[in-house]
């Protein structure tokens, strides 16, 4: 398995860039290069358990960035340099060279070759797809406040977490696939204005909620979307909407729409009227239905 040297060096690498003791070009290489170490023996266990670590660690320290505002919202200027940061790190490890592979006499004939691990967003390349890096943040949702999972995010996390996949997302346009998280954009809205929730639960989903709308860039791209996914056998139907839209039996369509966009604004409107819950749930609410105004119109409200 993946030496420990090599695990260090990743941890060790990303610490140093958390603290600002790296720059980014710098540490994409310190990254990359054990994991192309990997790759390059033919090991595909290894290759596996050192992107496990390097995309476990980068979520981590998202996760944990400096200074979450999640009461108010909107991530204030030094935690969203810090999530940007991170978003040029992933760029950058992306337009890294993928390696090339290894002779086949290297390759372990029951895992085969290391670049083709299943990933969520099924992207190619290593480095180009970013491999592994798709299925990790998929895991992370599943530790959302609102779910049943013992290990729930915090709001400061939760907020965090979507704060970076919005940043992640609208950064390129369109995203490539491996930056495409538009999807976890209508799960996050789905669950806190969609479905109801106790007073609790509310208060902790509404600034993540909220930040798919107020990241920059990202409240436009969700506006302008017309993107659909239809259901089917493997996948299910992930842009189902929520039960509170689908009051009156009215079929909606599975996707981004302007209809949808009004009823969030709606929903959030609501919210910032609900007195049973807290007053930095209601504020963030507010503002947030102050700021889709602004992008439907293009006028500041």
């Amino acid at each position: 398995m993946a030496g420990q040297q090599a695990k260090d060096d990743i941890s060790t690498a990303l610490k140093a860039y958390s603290l600002g003791q790296q720059d980014t070009t710098s540490t994409a290489k310190a990254l990359v290069a054990p994991v192309n170490k990997a790759y390059a023996s033919g090991e595909s266990g290894d290759v596996s358990a050192l992107l496990e670590i390097l995309w476990a660690g980068i979520l981590e320290a998202i996760r944990a960035a400096p200074d979450p505002s999640y009461k108010t919202g909107t991530a204030p200027e030094q935690n969203l340099a810090f999530l940007t940061q991170y978003v040029n790190l992933l760029d950058t490890i992306r337009q890294s060279p993928d390696p090339a592979s290894p002779s086949s006499d290297k390759l372990c004939a029951s895992e085969g070759n290391g670049a083709q691990i299943n990933d969520n967003n099924d992207n190619g390349g290593l480095w180009s797809g970013l491999e592994g890096f798709g299925m990790n943040a998929r895991e992370d949702f599943n530790h959302s406040p609102a779910s049943s999972s013992k290990d729930a995010y915090s709001p400061e996390a939760w907020m965090n977490l979507n704060s970076f996949l919005a940043l992640l997302t609208s950064k390129h346009t369109p995203p490539p696939p491996c930056f495409d998280f538009f999807l976890y954009a209508i799960w996050c809205l789905r669950d806190a204005l969609e479905t109801s929730q106790n007073p609790e639960t509310t208060n902790a989903i509404i600034p993540a909620a909220a930040a798919w709308i107020d990241v920059p860039g990202s409240g436009t791209m969700i506006y302008n979307s017309t993107r659909k996914w239809q259901p089917d056998a493997k996948t299910g139907a992930p842009a189902r909407t929520g039960p509170l839209w689908e009051e009156g039996g009215t079929p909606r369509e599975h996707g981004f729409s302007k209809e949808r966009w009004l009823f969030w604004q709606q929903r959030f409107g609501q919210v910032g009227d609900d007195k049973n819950l807290s007053q930095d749930a209601r504020d963030t609410a507010r503002s947030t239905v102050v700021k889709m105004k602004e992008i439907g119109t293009g006028v500041s409200v």
